[in-house]
């Protein structure tokens, strides 16, 4: 089928990576259906093996009917079902929806029983450190870094976490990297910013493909992560260092660390980076990462 390509200019690395994605995806559409695809003669032969004679006409068409009605969802659901786990897929995708059961009890730690801790269990609890109202804090942090956050005077995003001061940006457009550093009180502050424009994008389809992560492994395996997401990183993490040491925060302060959506990737590359380093890590939020 013909594919209309925008007469808007590219670079061929940008093209390259809308191909690739476009590839992957009509790969992924065509396994799908091939796996509800199922030959009669497969079938035949495996009722054969399971069934006598007299039940095998029943059970070939209810075989029957439930690969028509795979096949029908699959033609009938929107394309990007395909890449949402079976768990998490919504009504529209056929699955369930979210479910109503509430989660054990036992899973999640109470208040009372975050206060029985030591502060080594509490730090690896995710139950006894989210505090919603730091949260709601890291999120303002986050949309500010959409804006231009020097002299803290984005609007309703730096109104809302008051006493930011020595706000410093560092940008680079050719691969849509954008961060921020500055003071709150006597922590230091590093936020990042999300997808904002085509080379952001670009970026974001080149992570399909994974690239060692400098310096990190796991029972023996090296850790690999998102080509483009470690590209943005590198390409202005230096920059952020330099920009932290320029406001005066050393590795002793404490360091808050946000970001959304791509900037969300970029934060937490950004703790593994900084800690690795001696950096003390205070808290971190991450949005629709």
């Amino acid at each position: 089928m013909p594919i209309l390509i925008s007469s808007r200019v590219m670079s061929s690395p940008t093209v390259l990576r809308l191909a690739v994605a476009a590839l992957f995806g009509f790969h992924a559409r065509a396994e799908l259906q091939a796996e509800v695809d199922i030959p009669s003669s497969v079938v035949v032969a495996d009722l054969a093996n399971t069934t006598s004679p007299v039940e095998q006409p029943q059970q070939q068409q209810q075989q029957h009917q439930q690969k028509q009605e795979a096949q029908s969802l699959v033609a009938s659901s929107p394309f990007w079902c395909q890449f949402v786990p079976d768990a998490f897929k919504s009504t529209a995708c056929g699955g369930q929806g979210p479910s109503s059961t509430p989660p054990p009890s036992s899973a999640m730690p109470s208040p009372a029983q975050c206060q029985q801790m030591s502060a080594e269990q509490q730090a690896k609890s995710a139950a006894c450190t989210y505090s919603e109202k730091e949260a709601v804090q890291f999120a303002a942090l986050s949309a500010a870094a959409y804006c231009n956050p020097e002299g803290w005077t984005c609007g309703e995003a730096c109104s809302a976490v008051p006493g930011m001061t020595s706000v410093k940006r560092i940008d680079n457009d050719e691969l849509d990297a954008h961060a921020y550093v500055g003071r709150l009180g006597e922590a230091c502050v590093v936020a990042f910013r999300g997808t904002d424009s085509v080379n952001g994008w670009g970026q974001n389809l080149a992570s399909v493909f994974l690239t060692e992560l400098p310096g990190c492994s796991h029972q023996g395996e090296t850790c690999r992560v998102g080509a483009g997401f470690l590209q943005n990183y590198q390409a202005i993490a230096e920059a952020v260092r330099a920009q932290l040491s320029a406001i005066g925060c050393v590795k002793s302060t404490p360091m808050f660390v946000t970001g959304h959506s791509l900037g969300g990737a970029l934060a937490t590359l950004a703790m593994f980076d900084l800690e690795r380093l001696g950096y003390n890590l205070a808290k971190a939020y991450t949005f629709g990462q």
